[in-house]
């Protein structure tokens, strides 16, 4: 091999010469060359490489470094990412007489794992008769290249799916407006295909007559560098006009502007509502002004109330009428006042039969509001106006229902835009909200009236009852009295005469004058009941808490002198309190024991409880038990009325008073009383005190 001054670094790795090698002129590996240079010999073999090549894959010494071996060591690619196949490796395909120029492919170097972009350009090396006595490649690095193009074809697919994937419609023109480029919600916004947009002039696409100097002016200003950010109306291909947000900003590149972009937002929801909002805000004012407005009466309330409607409309004339279902029966209750003047109608009709009514009466028969926005045009609902009526244009009535019943209808003509399903919508509210209140204001004046009436009904009926009242205290005295008096008078003589003349009667007339005492005697208890249970009923209730376990027992041992030798087992919850009348619960408590003690007689093992338990209302009820003769259930009905026995005179004596004079004193509580028992099993008087005195008391 020749040598030269500037012989590569790799020569000293070239074996001797042989038959099947020949001598390369070391200018041939130049050894400043940035491409990988490799030659190889006939058997396959890589012989030579300059640094480059060496340095490519951190190879110190190539000497007969075989391709196919040198190949399958390597994961070698082609431009699609495939495997390529060793036999596809262009030294081994130079060697077979083919030339390869420029075949791209990627190597995953072994060591680092990089991938490396290459060019390879692999041709045969013949001698002087053609016979192919080797090959050489020259293989150039594109890898930066490479991941530029991909970097950008990344960011150009990136940018491309940021434009289209944009909830927002973008456009990008160049300096004149010319669409160079459009998404699909551009697309979706104004009708356009984005094929359709491509080349068109914005402007001329789609801004407005009423908008085309301002969408000039604005591409004009994004045209010198200038921003833009503002709400106006753009044009859709069908020729509708939108609301939109119009967005706009120069592109830049290298400092030099290139193209514009401009962002639009749909923004008709948006708008739609913002007027929605603003009407429903009228609404509500006017809502709010009904519900404070104070009224004398409820004709002035729906005039008001009517005239809140006109207003929110943004109509000229209105009307209510009440409606009666059962009917079929119309009543005018309010006309705008402002129309008055103009309304030259005589003989005003403020009753209509439904059968008589044309257009407006469409509103009950199709129980739905009922809109006309061209009134003066021929329409076979319609049966005309009164001559000298205001004339309609247009026209909208509103059915108003309570209960499921239209009870009322509002008319609302002459406003200068067509009526729509808002204005609808909020008469429709408004006037369920007023209609609340013309049932309140109706049941107000009803219960004014029911009041007036109750307060006369209890002033009438407080007068019978201070006179019965005073019939009571006179009958009372007159019990006390003069009825008293006969009885002190026939038990005193028939004490003198027994006491005189008792010596000289006989026995049987003995006893029989002692049975005039002793029934005088008993009359006269059964007057004193009655004037106890009168005194109950008049009494002034005084409520204050009051120990019923401390009175049951107080009046246990008032009574107890009165037991003789019996032996009665008191059982006493402690503890029990309630609010009451101290005198009315002394009665209840004196009659239950009172009751119990007599009615255990018979029994030599008495015993009486006394206690409190809740019953299957939650309530507190206080009990009296005992275990004496008890009585039949079917006869309970009977025990808390006066003079009501059920058990004889013979064997128990009493007035029959006692237990109407506990019943009273309960009610007068605003409590309940009830009894259990069974024959000769005992007997329960269960009796209920409120917490709080009710009213009555």
């Amino acid at each position: 091999m020749e040598k030269s001054g500037n012989q590569p670094a790799d020569t000293k790795h070239a074996p001797a010469p042989n038959h099947n090698t020949i001598e390369i002129p070391s200018s041939l590996l130049i050894q400043c060359i940035q491409d990988e240079v490799w030659y190889a010999d006939t058997s396959g073999h890589f012989i030579l490489a300059n640094p480059c090549a060496c340095e490519a894959f951190a190879l110190e010494n190539i000497h007969n470094l075989d391709i196919a071996e040198f190949a399958a060591s390597l994961e070698v690619f082609r431009p699609d990412g495939s495997p390529r196949p060793i036999e596809e490796a262009p030294p081994l395909r130079a060697l077979r007489g083919e030339s390869v120029v420029e075949q791209e492919e990627i190597v995953k170097l072994p060591k680092s794992g990089q991938l490396r972009y290459r060019l390879v350009t692999s041709s045969p090396v013949r001698d002087s008769e053609g016979k192919i006595i080797g090959c050489v490649s020259v293989v150039h690095d594109i890898t930066d290249k490479k991941q530029a193009e991909l970097r950008l074809e990344r960011e150009r697919a990136f940018f491309d799916h940021l434009i289209e994937a944009a909830p927002e419609g973008i456009a990008i023109t160049d300096k004149a407006g010319i669409i160079l480029k459009s998404n699909a919600e551009f697309s979706r916004i104004f009708g356009y295909s984005q094929e359709e947009a491509l080349g068109k002039q914005i402007d001329d696409l789609i801004a407005p007559p009423d908008h085309e100097a301002e969408a000039r002016n604005l591409t004009a200003s994004l045209m010198h560098g200038g921003t833009v950010s503002l709400e106006s109306q753009r044009r859709k291909k069908d020729g509708s006009l939108l609301d939109v947000w119009v967005i706009g900003a120069p592109i830049i590149v290298s400092g030099r502007e290139e193209a514009v972009f401009a962002i639009y937002r749909d923004i008709s929801e948006k708008t739609k509502s913002e007027r929605e909002r603003e009407k429903e805000t009228v609404r509500l004012k006017s809502l709010v002004s009904i519900l404070q407005h104070q009224s004398d009466s409820l004709q002035e309330f729906l005039n008001y109330a009517l005239d809140q409607a006109i207003q929110l409309t943004g109509s000229k004339i209105g009307y209510i009428y009440h409606y009666s279902e059962e009917k079929q029966h119309f009543t005018l209750n309010t006309w705008s006042r402002d129309v008055m003047p103009a309304c030259t109608v005589i003989d005003q009709v403020k009753e209509y039969d439904l059968r008589d009514t044309g257009f407006w009466g469409e509103v009950v028969r199709q129980r739905k509001p009922i809109v006309n926005n061209n009134f003066a045009a021929p329409n076979p609902l319609k049966k005309g106006t009164p001559d000298g009526h205001v004339p309609l244009n247009k026209f909208m009535s509103i059915p108003v229902f309570s209960d499921g019943k239209i009870v009322g209808v509002v008319g609302l003509a002459n406003k200068n835009e067509d009526y729509t399903e808002t204005d609808i919508l909020q008469t429709s509210l408004l006037m369920e909200a007023v209609w609340k209140v013309v049932d309140r204001l109706k049941a107000e004046d009803a219960l004014k009236k029911l009041n007036d009436e109750l307060e006369k009904r209890v002033s009438q009926r407080t007068a019978a009852l201070e006179a019965a009242n005073k019939e009571l205290e006179s009958f009372s005295y007159s019990v006390s009295h003069d009825l008293k008096s006969p009885l002190r008078a026939i038990e005193g003589f028939t004490e003198i005469f027994l006491n005189e003349f008792g010596s000289s009667v006989p026995p049987e007339g003995l006893r029989l004058l002692e049975r005039v005492r002793q029934n005088a005697l008993h009359m006269n208890d059964l007057i004193e009941s009655l004037l106890g249970l009168s005194r109950i009923t008049q009494w002034d209730v005084d409520i204050r808490m009051v120990d019923l376990s401390a009175l049951a027992a107080d009046i246990r041992d008032e009574m107890s002198p009165a037991w003789g030798s019996r032996k009665i087992q008191f059982d006493i919850e402690p503890g029990m309190k309630t609010r009451g009348d101290a005198r009315l619960l002394r009665i209840i408590l004196q009659n239950l024991i009172g009751n119990a003690v007599k009615f255990t007689l018979r029994n030599k093992k008495a015993r009486i409880s006394i206690g409190s338990a809740l019953n299957s209302k939650g309530q507190t009820e206080y009990f009296v038990r005992d275990n004496g003769v008890g009585f039949d259930m079917k006869y309970a009905d009977k025990l808390f009325v006066a003079f009501q026995r059920l058990h004889s005179d013979k064997d128990f004596p009493g007035s029959g008073i006692g237990l109407a004079n506990v019943a009273r004193a309960v009610r007068r509580h605003g409590g309940t009383i009830r009894a259990e028992g069974e024959p000769e099993r005992g007997a329960a008087f269960y009796f209920t005190i409120p917490p709080l005195a009710p009213e009555f008391v």
